[in-house]
């Protein structure tokens, strides 16, 4: 339920912000499984419930899928607003979801762009997102993505 065409986007436009693989097609698909990557190799460490874990994982799925708009109604990347739509996009699943866990996927998605966001992470949770986003989207990881065989 992605709003347009979100999976198949550039990640980003600009080289420098990302990946040269993710400036093109499909881009924001390859930024979120390499974003779930490395949350599961920082989350490592922590001791964290399976569903802190789980809610970490969704996060980093949803993290980004507010770039083009809410319904998708942007050409252009919503850089600063994007992360502040989650919550409304997460909104018709809610009921779905238990709400200590729909509010903790909300802040942990919402955080996740740190000093540049408007919602700063404060927890272990919200910084393992922010990181994990913040690695992901940094040139090098081309390479990493190469090394460890990703598709």
């Amino acid at each position: 339920n992605a709003p347009g065409l979100f999976w198949c986007q550039p990640s980003a436009y600009h080289k420098g912000h990302h990946p040269d693989d993710e400036l093109g097609p499909w881009g924001n698909l390859r930024h979120v499984k390499r974003v779930i990557l490395i949350a599961q190799m920082l989350s490592v460490a922590h001791e964290f419930s399976a569903l802190e874990t789980d809610c970490l994982y969704s996060a980093m799925i949803i993290n980004d899928i507010c770039k083009h708009g809410l319904n998708g109604e942007f050409q252009k990347i919503q850089t600063k607003t994007h992360a502040d739509l989650i919550i409304k996009f997460i909104e018709p699943y809610i009921s779905y979801i238990d709400e200590p866990s729909s509010k903790l996927i909300g802040r942990i998605a919402q955080s996740h762009m740190g000093r540049w966001g408007t919602v700063q992470p404060e927890s272990d949770l919200e910084l393992i997102g922010h990181y994990s986003d913040l690695l992901a989207s940094r040139p090098q990881v081309g390479l990493l993505a190469k090394l460890i065989g990703e598709n």
